[in-house]
């Protein structure tokens, strides 16, 4: 699916990971951008995918990179049907 010419995954990947961003805006509807209990990585759930922010942690080299303020999320089918998508970009804005 695509919202003015991008990809909509790229468009909540960048809503995301603004820091002031409480919600996105897709085709007319708002969708709330939620924060995980467990790891506190924000995301956003649009139909039968889940964009959600690379998890910042020292234990892996993505997780660095988000550390290092890298802009990381993952395009996540709900029912794990395909593969995960990396989505990157290179600093919050």
């Amino acid at each position: 699916m695509r919202h003015n010419d991008k990809p909509v995954e790229v468009l909540i990947h960048e809503a995301i990971h603004r820091s002031n961003c409480n919600n996105v805006r897709i085709g007319g509807k708002s969708y709330p951008i939620e924060r995980h209990d467990q790891t506190g990585c924000r995301f956003v759930q649009l139909g039968d995918v889940v964009v959600m922010e690379q998890r910042k942690t020292p234990n892996t080299s993505l997780g660095r990179r988000a550390l290092e303020g890298e802009c990381l999320s993952w395009a996540i089918p709900k029912d794990h049907s395909q593969d995960w998508r990396l989505i990157e970009s290179n600093r919050a804005r």
